[in-house]
């Protein structure tokens, strides 16, 4: 067997301390109840929370807010905040100038303050009223209306919300933002039981779930590196562990692309993340999204860890320094915002390069402090690019086994924490207890922050969790500047995170096209600058600009203000084009199958198309079928005929690109999107033209949804002609003879006149040319083959 020396242990070591696997009933949610001695019908008021509105005559530029850094400068005011234990201020309200300009009152003197929730609030409330700085005070109503979501589990879930409050404040967050699915937090660890119903979503498939898909992948061809980041085939993630004494049954040897969980663990902390949220199933996730219309952050499995016998002969998780390397590595090149490590490190395998390449990309790595209730650390808590976690109990006190230390940075509940996982390769649901539990909660919040404003920088989305904790030193006496800056609050750091939103009032249309551009934010702005993605700028908030070449444009809008500058960028933003829906001409024998190929060129990426066809004229058509075979309408998931009413000569066609399954829209690019099939109706068939095209005369109209709104590209009708003539009957004699051999000739080369495509066409090769005058010749003269009917 490997020697431990050689691994780092995860489980029981430094990972877990207890652990209680069991199948998860379903149960109906349990509501959230309020302190006793705060009741008032179905209200309360909040304990340890005051709002104050300083004079406006007070100055603000000595204040100092945040969680545990509180200063105002005025000495009464800071004298009673003391007494009183108060260990947050916090700005309430944030205004433009124009907001004060056009008449606004000012509420910049609002600040919340937090304190023990042992203080009395009525006490407090008198006691900050009689302060000469201070205008006015008021408690603060907590009403019955949050987010709670459906999941049966979720009422054990102590970490994310509970009664006495030393949770996260994960359904407070959940008002605010509940995760992107483009943004991925990477489960570097045993694997990932990524069919788990609470993770991947549904059989058979697994793809409209919280784990991430790579696209490129997925709709490439099987054995090609299709997206070329090195990795064939790597649709879901990576698996990098390599290693001979593996458990039994375990996947231990070769890197491939597959990596599901055997040992459990890192599919309970992947569950704590993103589970999928308010789905009805289980548990929930800190960044899960909100059911199927709000879908969560996605989780990329990144399998580094397995399981194997320790020197007691029991089963035990253990990862490896080069394995991690290599999917930090990973994880940087595909865009991971957040990466949770719950496991023991060592510099070695070139970890420490990797790691530095990861967080100088903005990677945030959060990493549990470990089990040993001692203050060493291991060497990615020694880092400080690196977000160390220790553990906390229901109580708000740390959890026994926890480690502590000036080298935490902050605390998460990590004491019986139920969440999705693996009984050896089985999905399931476990209690288990660790600081491994605790890291992932805050891998979420770096999750949820990067959903609401993706332009935080790592060291902001840092200083985001870090600031606004909860004060836990009332609870740990002896840990005080031990366990970090305290517990860490979902909700309070994205209240402190503000997003320039931009708009236009065109986002899509044909050159030249003039755009308006306005800029908003709910905090004073000295500066809007606009990137307009054609290499042309502007300043001001509200600006105008005209793009002239065909594209489509990245937008970005720089705000920059007292408090710091925001970054909006929105990718296709802008699409200037010259799209063309084309219905290319058929020209046949009343015999052949009658068909239409549709041919798309678009530069805006296509979510769902619904097409009204006519096809109109001397002929009675009937559309038939749909083949998109090899065709570009091969990408979309659905593709249904909505309408197609008899003797109307109209039908309706719809493609979707998600229908359920997370299909990303049809990318820009030109080629045959589908081929409609027809047929006569008339018997004999009739000859002559028919026109298809859209049609304006429908219950149906005619929509192109794309990110950037719907648009109409310019429609190019096509022309059915069918003729009854003879194949090879070039001059229209009615009979195959070496006239028409001789037709054909002084067609081509003596500029006599045309034959009709389909008498010409001798060889079927859909074009007239000298081949057809040889194909005749071999016929007539050499016994070949006659022409086709």
């Amino acid at each position: 067997m490997t020697s431990p020396r050689t691994f780092l242990r995860l489980i029981p070591s430094i990972l877990l301390v207890t652990i209680g696997i069991s199948l998860i009933p379903s149960s109906p949610a349990t509501a959230v109840v309020a302190p006793d001695n705060s009741f008032k019908d179905d209200w309360y008021y909040a304990p340890g929370v005051l709002v104050v509105e300083f004079q406006a005559s007070v100055s603000k530029s000595a204040f100092r807010t945040g969680k545990g850094s509180v200063q105002t400068g005025l000495a009464d005011v800071d004298q009673l905040f003391t007494s009183l234990g108060v260990n947050g201020l916090q700005r309430m309200f944030f205004q433009t100038q124009k907001s004060l300009q056009r008449g606004d009152l000012d509420l910049s003197g609002y600040y919340r303050i937090t304190f023990p929730e042992e203080v009395s609030l009525d006490a407090a409330l008198e006691a900050l009223q009689a302060l000469p700085a201070i205008g006015h005070v008021e408690k603060v109503g907590v009403h019955p209306i949050m987010a709670i979501p459906n999941d049966p589990s979720f009422s054990s879930l102590w970490g994310l919300n509970q009664a006495s409050d030393r949770d996260i404040d994960a359904p407070e967050a959940w008002d605010v933002e509940s995760g992107d699915s483009a943004i991925l937090v990477g489960a570097m660890d045993s694997g990932v039981q990524w069919n788990h119903p609470d993770l991947g979503g549904s059989p058979p498939d697994y793809i409209n779930g919280n784990v991430w898909i790579n696209w490129e992948e997925y709709y490439g061809a099987e054995g090609v590196d299709d997206d070329g980041n090195g990795y064939v085939d790597d649709v879901r993630g990576w698996d990098w562990v390599d290693v001979s004494d593996a458990w039994p049954g375990e996947d231990g040897q070769f890197p491939d692309n597959d990596p599901i969980d055997f040992n459990g663990h890192g599919t309970h902390t992947a569950g704590t993340m993103a589970a999928i949220t308010n789905n009805g199933v289980g548990v929930a996730g800190v960044a899960g999204g909100w059911g199927s219309g709000t879908p969560g952050c996605r989780i990329v499995p990144l399998r580094i860890g397995w399981s194997q016998a320790n020197t007691s002969g029991n089963e035990t998780g253990y990862v490896r320094m080069d394995f991690a390397a290599q999917a930090f590595n990973y994880a940087t090149q595909i865009g991971v915002t957040a990466v949770n490590c719950s496991w023991g490190s060592s510099n070695s395998g070139g970890i420490a390069a990797a790691l530095t390449n990861a967080t100088n990309a903005g990677m945030i790595v959060c990493n549990s402090a470990g089990n040993s209730n001692n203050q060493t650390p291991g060497y990615l808590s020694t880092r400080a690019d690196v977000i160390s976690v220790a553990s906390l109990a229901s109580t708000g006190a740390k959890s026994s086994f926890s480690n502590y230390g000036t080298y935490v940075d902050i605390s998460a509940p990590g004491s019986s924490i139920t969440s999705t996982y693996s009984n050896h390769g089985t999905p399931t649901y476990a209690s288990l207890s660790g600081t491994s539990m605790a890291s992932p909660h805050v891998a979420g919040v770096a999750a949820l922050l990067r959903a609401r404003q993706p332009e935080l920088t790592r060291q902001q989305v840092v200083d985001l969790i870090l600031n606004n904790a909860d004060n836990i030193d009332a609870q740990n006496p002896s840990y005080i500047g031990l366990l970090g800056s305290g517990r860490v609050n979902a909700r309070l750091a994205l209240d402190q995170v503000f997003v320039a939103q931009m708009s236009a009032n065109e986002r899509i249309g044909l050159p030249p096209l003039q755009v308006s551009f306005s800029g908003s934010i709910g905090t004073i702005i000295d500066e809007w600058k606009w990137y307009f993605g054609d290499g042309d700028s502007a300043l001001g908030q509200n600006v105008m600009h005209e793009y002239n070449a065909l594209g489509a444009y990245d937008v970005t809008l720089v705000a920059t203000g007292p408090s710091g500058q925001y970054v909006t960028a929105h990718p296709d933003f802008v699409i200037v084009h010259s799209d063309t829906l084309e219905f290319l001409d058929f020209v046949g024998h009343a015999t052949q199958p009658l068909y239409c190929d549709v041919r798309l060129r678009n530069f805006a990426p296509i979510s769902s198309l619904r097409l009204p066809i006519s096809f109109a004229g001397n002929m009675d058509l009937v559309l038939d079928s749909i083949s998109r075979v090899g065709r570009r309408a091969a990408h979309f998931e659905a593709v249904t005929i909505l309408s197609n009413p008899p003797g109307t000569n109209t039908a309706t066609i719809q493609l979707t690109a998600n229908a359920g399954l997370g299909s990303p829209p049809l990318p820009a690019g030109e080629g045959v999107l589908m081929r409609l099939y027809f047929s006569q109706t008339a018997a004999p068939p009739l000859l002559g033209q028919a026109v298809v095209d859209t049609t304006r005369y429908s219950s149906y109209q005619f929509t192109a949804a794309t990110p950037a709104g719907d648009y109409f590209p310019e429609i190019i009708a096509g022309t059915f002609t069918v003729n009854g003539g003879v194949r090879g009957d070039a001059n229209g004699d009615s009979a195959v003879t070496v006239s028409d051999a001789v037709f054909l000739i002084n067609y081509i080369f003596a500029g006599g006149p045309p034959p009709p495509l389909y008498n010409g066409d001798a060889d079927s090769n859909g074009a007239v040319n000298i081949s057809d005058a040889v194909f005749l010749i071999n016929y007539i003269f050499g016994g070949g083959p006659a022409p086709g009917i």
